[in-house]
């Protein structure tokens, strides 16, 4: 019923699911899901015979499918190096916080770059032998934890500095000799609120990737392989969702 009334509400979802998919971002995003949605999947039915085998083919679908639309993502960040080391960008920044970017760039680079040797090795363009193909796959996972680590810490950094920043700024507010500092206060918490959110939510979505892609490393040896796999899945879930919503809310109608 709500549907029926709200038709202005429904076309405005309609139209920025559309954005969504036309955006390279939004497109990998939904891929994510249906790709960690099928691993949970294939623990469930670990001995269900062809329906496991056909989720695990949809699983190793999507993944190859997600590598291919990252192909531009190594060329901009060469960029993003370049601009930091030689243009002056994030100059403004705080060091620990500019070293952290630039090594969470630079391990990204490294893990495209073996994630694309695994992608051509897929699609038969450039085939392995079994060992290396291993051997790569290790290294574009180690890589991809590499990055993931060094992002979470970043993020981390990032929020405990706004925190920081916004306490003394309210510690002020209400310290000063105004006589409508509650309307004050109000007003500073509900401009501030969001904005500390967004990067609670972006150090939860990290610290998910920091996790699946530890699991996916295979370096938790003290676990089974189902239930190294099902917490992949489960991390790699959330991280996704988490991911999705950023660009659906980024999308321009």
């Amino acid at each position: 019923m709500d549907r029926m009334r709200n038709p202005g509400k429904m076309d405005e979802r309609i139209s920025r699911l559309v954005g969504l998919m036309k955006r390279t971002d939004g497109r990998d995003k939904s891929f994510r899901i249906v790709q960690y949605s099928s691993m949970l999947l294939v623990c469930a039915l670990e001995k269900g015979g062809a329906a496991s085998s056909v989720v695990g083919s949809m699983k190793l679908a999507m993944s190859t499918t997600r590598k291919s639309l990252r192909l531009v993502k190594m060329v901009e960040n060469f960029k993003e190096i370049f601009l930091v080391l030689f243009r002056g960008k994030n100059k403004g920044v705080k060091l620990m916080n500019r070293l952290l970017g630039i090594l969470a760039v630079a391990a990204e680079v490294l893990y495209f770059y073996y994630d694309h040797l695994v992608w051509l090795h897929r699609i038969s363009v450039r085939a392995l032998p079994k060992p290396e193909a291993v051997r790569v796959e290790s290294r574009s996972s180690y890589w991809w934890l590499s990055n993931a680590t060094f992002e979470f810490f970043r993020q981390l950094h990032l929020l405990s500095e706004t925190i920081r920043t916004r306490r003394k700024e309210r510690l002020a507010i209400s310290n000063g000799s105004s006589g409508d500092e509650k309307r004050a206060l109000f007003e500073f918490d509900k401009k501030n609120s969001s904005a500390v959110r967004k990067q609670v939510v972006a150090v939860v979505k990290q610290g998910s990737d920091v996790v699946t892609a530890t699991c996916e490393s295979n370096l938790l040896w003290f676990l089974t392989e189902r239930q190294t796999r099902t917490i992949e899945g489960i991390t790699g879930l959330l991280a996704s969702f988490i991911g999705f919503y950023g660009v659906w809310l980024d999308v321009k109608i």
